[in-house]
């Protein structure tokens, strides 16, 4: 006779058939008097996520609850408070935020987060290797938001594909999620009340636990996970790299403690040798290969230095990838001839965006590992989606007379994204023309240019700055080279924090006398480098009147749209449509979807712009 007790399995079944007829209790009911719960996105084991509507603002948001008996388990609520906390306190494009938190009447406690609407990075990096440019995107995104979580003393410490978000449109945007293990420090947060989080914190990184993702954790993680610093995060960003380029993650066993061996001892073979036939630009990999040292002394120091490299060695990889002349050697202040024009293959049109594909919708939760949530905590329904093609930009075609590698540069190269100006104008007399005018005059300075290029790929910005300035006073079209864009970009950024008047000088040149082309690279700090510095200076100047108006129509419409409070966004769809661009596009598909979640006049006017820019003109 078949036996009637219960089975674990059939035990757990119950559990969860209880723990899904609770939360469903719960829909229609409004949290804290202002968030209605609508729809339940997710399930794990101590908690559940709910889609809400903040009633009053008219806002989707993503609601993290704890099962009531979680009270049970301080660390658990602890690490709640954490994210919360952490949340609160990072205010950066990379990065989901947290609004709110608080407790319900049955105990509960609630977190109200930001609804990320994308696919996790683990289900992209599924599809097979990244190409190099879309990684590198991607990458420097995760920087950014690491960049920023740093500077105010929190550690996220459970940086992996899972707790990474990306919105796939015309550019990926990514989303950092996930705080529940992050090492905060209190004494840098004013706001956090010390004694009660202070206490669990030592608790919990005191008694010689590890936690996190053993796949992702850092080598000396072994020595306490209290000990570790923002440098652990480099270290598991490295591995997110390795794994985005060659679809595999550098070690292969499955086993913990031989995994934790391997982040100890074993250095990552090459990406060519771990997958046979992907092939990445080795200043790229070298790039990679130094986040993944053993020592975190050997790391770079910071997210923004991450960045820097990466452009560089996605620069220094086009130049060997790319047919050049023989090198031009720079001897005399005497005019050179001018160079025969490198012939380059005609720009490829990036495929059409397709319209009203199917999303999967995240909550702005993840994987908190080693039996803590005791899984994703993620949607169960997957619609159907069409695969979006990341194509990697043309060469940029270049002027007779400039003395240049043909390339284009990875922070800037997405033609989706760049100005309506296109590179094709540069060699086009009628669109140069067409061009909004600059302050300074139009003569082409070779020499200024080969110089400002060979301080980029040097990472030397000290000495770049002075042919920035002749660029500025003798090259009016200078920034309208992506690639000169990208250098003058990050000059901005890595003088920024600098002592003395250099960076006021820079940003000042930005944002008066380069006309259009110095807002757009004003507006590329303040999209690639939000929370920094240079991404403040840079707001400030473009929240100028003056300086804005000296943008083009589609750069006016677009920061307009992405600082406008919620409540003004609509008003400002029919401008988007008529005059925005691909940046344009990311905004509405991002903030204003943030803002307004099933809005017909938002869908209509994401559908227009889309439909507008993919369309060709007649041969």
């Amino acid at each position: 006779m078949p036996s009637t007790t219960p089975t674990s399995t059939s035990k757990t079944n119950l559990a969860e058939i209880a723990a899904k007829a609770k939360a469903e209790a719960r829909l229609g009911s409004v949290v804290s008097g202002r968030y209605k719960l609508t729809e339940v996105l997710a399930m794990g084991g101590v908690g559940v996520v709910f889609k809400g509507e903040h009633i009053h603002m008219r806002k989707w948001v993503a609601i993290k609850v704890l099962h009531p008996d979680a009270q049970d388990a301080p660390d658990l609520v602890a690490r709640f408070r954490r994210e919360a906390v952490a949340g609160a306190h990072i205010q950066h494009p990379n990065v989901a935020a947290a609004t709110d938190f608080g407790e319900l009447d049955d105990g509960a406690f609630f977190l109200v987060l930001e609804l990320v609407r994308g696919v996790t990075l683990r289900e992209i990096i599924k599809r097979g290797p990244l190409p190099a440019p879309r990684a590198v995107d991607i990458g420097k995104q995760i920087a950014a938001a690491l960049a920023a979580t740093h500077a105010i003393g929190i550690v996220h410490r459970d940086v992996t594909p899972r707790n990474v978000m990306v919105i796939e449109g015309a550019s990926d945007v990514v989303k950092l999620i996930d705080f529940g293990l992050a090492k905060v420090d209190t004494a840098q947060l004013a706001s956090v009340a010390q004694g009660h989080d202070m206490e669990h914190e030592q608790r919990i990184t005191g008694t010689g636990a590890v936690f996190g993702t053993i796949a992702y954790l850092a080598p000396e993680v072994a020595l306490g996970m209290d000990l570790i610093d923002a440098r652990a995060d480099l270290y598991a960003l490295g591995l997110v790299l390795y794994e985005m380029l060659c679809g595999k993650h550098p070690f292969d066993t499955t086993d913990a403690v031989e995994l934790f061996k391997r982040h100890a001892a074993t250095r990552p073979m090459p990406i060519a040798a771990r997958v046979p036939g992907v092939v990445v630009p080795p200043a790229l990999e070298a790039v990679v290969m130094r986040l993944l040292e053993k020592s975190p002394d050997a790391r770079y120091r910071g997210g923004e230095e991450v960045i820097a490299a990466l452009d560089a060695a996605m620069f220094e990889g086009m130049i060997m990838a790319t047919p050049t002349p023989s090198p031009v050697t720079i001897s005399t202040p005497a005019p050179p001839a001018p160079a025969p024009m490198v012939a380059t293959p005609p720009a490829i049109d990036a495929p059409p965006v397709a319209s009203g594909r199917g999303r999967l919708i995240y909550a702005a939760v993840g994987v908190v590992a080693l039996g803590i949530f005791g899984g994703a905590l993620r949607m169960s329904r997957s619609p159907a989606s069409e695969a979006l093609s990341h194509e990697a930009a043309a060469p940029v075609a270049l002027a007779p007379h400039e003395v240049a590698v043909a390339s284009s540069v990875p922070a800037m190269v997405d033609p989706s994204l760049a100005p309506a100006r296109s590179a094709a104008a540069v060699t086009s007399a009628p669109a140069a023309a067409a061009a909004p005018p600059v302050a300074a005059p139009s003569a082409v300075d070779p020499v200024a240019r080969a110089l400002f290029r060979n301080a980029l790929a040097a990472h030397d910005f000290k000495h770049g700055i002075e042919p920035f300035f002749t660029l500025v006073e003798h090259d009016g079209e200078a920034f309208r080279d992506p690639l000169l864009a990208t250098a003058a970009r990050d000059l901005a950024v890595t003088i920024a924090s600098a002592a003395g008047d250099d960076a006021d000088r820079v940003f000042e040149a930005l944002a008066h006398r380069t006309g259009s082309d110095g807002i757009d690279v004003l507006y590329e700090i303040v999209r690639t480098r939000g929370g920094s510095k240079a991404a403040t200076r840079a707001e400030a100047f473009l929240a100028q009147s003056d300086v804005s108006a000296r943008g083009t129509p589609a750069l006016q419409i677009t920061y307009a749209l992405r600082a406008a409070p919620c409540a003004d966004k609509l008003a400002l769809l029919d401008r988007a449509v008529q005059s925005g661009d691909g940046r344009t596009l990311v905004v509405l598909e991002t903030t204003c979807k943030a803002c307004f979640t099933h809005n017909q006049a938002l869908e209509d006017a994401i559908r227009a712009l889309r439909q507008r820019l993919n369309q060709r003109p007649a041969p």
